[in-house]
């Protein structure tokens, strides 16, 4: 069943905790060698430690441009190729509507909506490493939607093997 990710690489931004650690452990679990990021040092290197040697922390706040360039250098230098990229990274404070200010908006989108931008940018260029790259119809698609997208990752790979997949939670895009 998990097959199709034994011996690729991802790429999960915030993945030391959430939704975000649950793709970074089961794509380990299934042998994909899974490069995350998050802000929290200490939190991404334990998760990094608990996971085992498939499992590559990368220190990176999301809201600098230059620090997503230096992520993507990283995975670029250490994997060479990236399979499957899963923006994750969120902001979710629940701000009530009346009490939001220009200040909240501005992080909020910064992390919620340029990063994915960038990062996927970031990564575009990348090739992956996968039998699939000779592929004629070679694309990603981008899956949306945080708790099933782990589940429409994998049933995606099974029905449409010579895609990528692209797999996000931003409802801005």
């Amino acid at each position: 069943m998990w097959e199709e990710f034994n011996g690729r690489v991802a790429v999960i931004t915030g993945g030391s905790e959430g939704i975000g650690q649950d793709f970074v452990r089961i794509l380990c679990e299934a042998g994909c060698e899974t490069y995350f990021c998050a802000r929290n040092a200490e939190r991404g290197q334990a998760v990094a430690k608990a996971l085992g040697p498939h499992a590559h922390y990368f220190q990176t706040d999301l809201g600098s441009p230059e620090q997503i360039e230096g992520f993507a250098a990283h995975v670029r230098e250490h994997a060479g190729a990236v399979d499957y990229l899963v923006n994750n990274a969120a902001n979710d404070d629940r701000i009530a509507f009346r009490d939001i200010t220009v200040e909240d908006c501005d992080r909020m989108w910064q992390l919620n909506l340029r990063s994915y931008l960038l990062t996927s940018r970031a990564f575009l260029e990348l090739p992956s490493r996968g039998k699939r790259q000779e592929h004629p119809e070679h694309r990603h698609l981008q899956l949306d939607g945080g708790r099933s997208a782990v589940y429409g990752l994998q049933r995606h790979q099974e029905r449409h093997p010579g895609l990528h997949a692209l797999a996000g939670t931003r409802t801005g895009t």
